[in-house]
């Protein structure tokens, strides 16, 4: 048993180990304001879908939280260049073509200062009782985003690839809620979505990894104790033999976890199974770290 709680006691990190890796690269103009963007991601991770406050659980780490989307001197160039670094290095790693696809998304706000947010898009609504045409006006932020991709495909097959940056573009607004938070101004905004943007990746990286490559090692995705959680909750479905089980067994144990079904003839989890399991096992984790404190006290 002691060994047990040793072992739960070492992963106190719940499993945010990729968080640091992302963020490595993350320098900011002093030590403390260089803590933030982790403990930030850490929280904003394990509370998917959920406000800022839910996901800080108090007034100290939430008005925290507001100070670091607000603070001046930080912006997205510094919070996403850890990320950069770490996609520079696994890009690196690959002997075929990397694509780099790019899209734009609008995210829209509806804010009383419509001077601090700015405007995206401008329509014609329809015209007035005097034939003067009237204009619907959009508040928000326009996001262009780029993913590199290396699954290896042929030219003809580039642009049916356009799709995965509309996915990726759902999981901000579906999955995070980017359009639903309540800061008020468009630096304060920007900053909060790319820290979303990291989360989004992870998600979509997942999900897309239990497509491509569903024979890859495990032990890069989850830890033991997530694993061993994955085990004791969710049923085997598979005939598959436990020591070659890989990812992909416990990707669909994760997404299980949020509702995917896992029916012969189901087509592979999709994002939103993904974001909610990780939720779940987040929330589960963290439970069974406590629980190991009180045994034995």
């Amino acid at each position: 048993m002691e060994a047990a709680k040793q072992e739960i006691g070492s992963e106190t990190g719940v499993g945010q180990e990729w968080i640091g890796k992302e963020l490595a690269a993350v320098k900011l103009p002093d030590a403390r304001l260089d803590k933030r963007p982790r403990s930030l991601m850490e929280k904003v991770s394990k509370g998917v879908r959920r406000s800022i406050p839910w996901a800080c659980q108090d007034w100290a780490a939430t008005k925290a939280a507001y100070r670091f989307f607000s603070n001046g001197r930080v912006g997205e160039e510094q919070i996403l260049a850890g990320h950069f670094q770490a996609t520079r290095e696994r890009a690196g790693c690959v002997q075929e073509p990397v694509l780099v696809v790019h899209d734009t998304t609008e995210f829209s706000y509806r804010r009383k200062d419509t001077a601090a947010v700015g405007v995206v898009s401008k329509r014609l609504a329809g015209k007035d009782n005097h034939g003067k045409p009237v204009y619907f006006t959009t508040r928000g932020i326009n996001l262009h985003s780029s993913l590199a991709i290396t699954q290896a495909v042929e030219k003809v097959q580039w642009y049916a690839l356009r799709w995965k940056i509309e996915v990726f573009h759902k999981i901000l607004k579906s999955g995070c809620r980017a359009e639903h938070v309540r800061l008020r101004t468009a630096p304060r905004l920007i900053n909060l979505l790319t820290v979303f943007c990291i989360l989004s990746w992870r998600i979509f990286w997942l999900t897309m990894m239990n497509r491509i490559a569903p024979e890859a090692n495990r032990d890069g995705v989850f830890t033991n104790l997530e694993l061993r959680i994955l085990d004791r909750l969710v049923n085997n479905n598979s005939t598959v033999h436990r020591g070659r089980r890989k990812l992909s067994h416990y990707l669909i144990k994760l997404a299980r976890l949020g509702g995917y079904l896992a029916r012969n003839g189901d087509p592979p989890p999709g994002n939103e199974t993904i974001w909610r399991g990780l939720t779940r096992l987040i929330d589960i984790q963290l439970g069974v770290i406590i629980g190991a404190g009180f045994v034995g006290n």
